[in-house]
């Protein structure tokens, strides 16, 4: 994987080829952008807040690539309902990694971060939860 630019572009071709998640997440994304502005805002400022917290703790290409997806992706259940959107936005996220053929061990560990990521409810049970958990 290419190294991280110091201003992260999450939409940049170089970052999303690998899955190509420059169609499927930008997709849900524009969705969402119609249902809730807000919460697209605050997908994009969590994914960035999550990139530049792996970068500083050194931590891998690949494993800050999961992170920056399940940032993203984290509050999609909010187009369904605000009540339980970490649970709904879980099954939302595996549907749409499973598409894009992300490998299921990979896809389980960014939903079991996206379902858990909610303080109501959830609470770290990886270190992709953990690095979502602080940046939300």
């Amino acid at each position: 994987m290419k190294e991280i630019k110091k201003v992260f572009d999450f939409y940049d071709k170089t970052y999303l080829k690998s899955y190509n998640l420059d169609d499927a997440i930008q997709y849900q994304l524009n969705l969402l952008d119609s249902l809730d502005v807000y919460t697209r805002k605050h997908c994009e400022s969590v994914a960035a807040i999550t990139c530049n917290l792996c970068k500083k703790l050194h931590l891998s290409n690949g494993f800050t690539e999961y992170c920056t997806i399940c940032a993203y992706l984290h509050d999609i259940g909010n187009c369904v309902n605000r009540t339980d959107h970490a649970h709904s936005g879980a099954i939302l996220a595996y549907n749409i990694l499973k598409e894009i053929g992300m490998p299921a061990d990979d896809r389980t560990e960014i939903v079991m971060a996206i379902g858990n990521h909610d303080e109501g409810t959830g609470t770290a049970v990886s270190d992709i939860s953990a690095a979502l958990i602080l940046a939300d």
